[in-house]
């Protein structure tokens, strides 16, 4: 017979963690399952304190093995095992990273809630509506995931974050979907800071990223005026890889001029007469048409 059957006990240990619920001080010791009070000893022959099952708190909701509770019970057998875990003593410590806990489940919660939002819109086909779930789905993720990774005691959950009908599809699709939301808002700052450092040098015209360009195949060349009285010496054929070659543009008069700048050259160009109005070289650049490079140069235009 071993010690427990001949001392008629059934002994249990109990885990413990920072972070437990309302009832901390009944985790982490020993319980007989008889309900039997009194000492045993371990391994080295170190006497334990074991109480009664029926002082614990199971049974209980909130209670050990109680509802999302994450502990264990193992055999205690005395003379052989070892106590590994022990009652939580710093209640102040405990109770904070219990309520830490319960963000990171409200948290974890959320981003359920909003796969299924994403699975609904999904199902109905609306695009617009999925696009929009998908980012909050992401923003609520790398909330958890910040959280979480910034709080001593929390370890991330996966597996409270899954629900049934998320496939791999539709994570791949709500992935997608936030990076063109966040690109597209990260080009908005981008443009907007570009457009606020060139109205403060005082350009004038609405400024165009990386702009569409106009085919000026069939437009005439105004040598005249870029060559003969400008003395510019650009011919056309340098004038169109300058509008080829142009990352920002800025467009004036309501639309009739565009004017073209990249790194080696610049062209206006008049709309409403379908004419290569001026085009000049980089060794050309005035003041203005300087401060149009260095602002497109700080901020790294790059094709899109």
């Amino acid at each position: 017979m071993d010690g427990r059957e001949k001392q008629d006990e059934r002994l249990e240990s109990s885990s413990a963690y920072l972070g437990e619920r309302e009832k901390p001080d009944k985790e982490g010791k020993i319980f007989d399952l008889n309900n039997g009070s009194g000492y045993t000893e371990d391994l080295y022959g170190k006497k334990i304190q074991y109480y009664p099952w029926n002082s614990s708190s199971y049974g209980e909701p909130d209670g050990i093995l109680g509802i999302n509770c994450r502990h264990h019970k193992w055999p205690f057998v005395p003379g052989v095992n070892v106590q590994r875990h022990f009652p939580t003593e710093d209640m102040d410590a405990n109770d904070k990273l219990y309520k830490q806990t319960q963000v990171q489940r409200a948290l974890e919660r959320e981003v359920r809630k909003q796969k299924r939002e994403c699975m609904m819109l999904d199902a109905a086909g609306d695009q617009e509506g999925f696009e929009e779930a998908s980012v909050k789905l992401k923003q609520t993720e790398n909330k958890l995931k910040y959280y979480v990774k910034d709080t001593p005691g929390l370890h991330r959950r996966t597996d409270r974050e899954q629900i049934v009908g998320f496939d791999k599809r539709l994570s791949a699709e709500a992935v997608a979907k936030n990076k063109k939301v966040q690109k597209e808002v990260a080009l908005k700052i981008r443009n907007d800071k570009i457009k606020e450092e060139l109205t403060e040098a005082k350009i004038r015209g609405v400024p165009r990223i990386n702009p569409d360009k106009i085919d000026v195949s069939e437009f005439s060349f105004d040598a005249g005026h870029i060559n003969a009285e400008r003395e510019h010496s650009v011919s056309r054929e340098e004038a169109e890889r300058f509008i080829k070659e142009a990352d920002i543009s800025l467009t004036r008069w309501n639309g009739r001029f565009v004017n073209y700048y990249g790194p080696n050259g610049a062209v206006y160009v008049d709309t409403e007469n379908n004419n290569i109005r001026t085009a000049f070289k980089k060794e050309q650049f005035d003041e203005q048409t300087l401060k149009i490079r260095e602002v497109a140069e700080k901020y790294g235009i790059k094709k899109d």
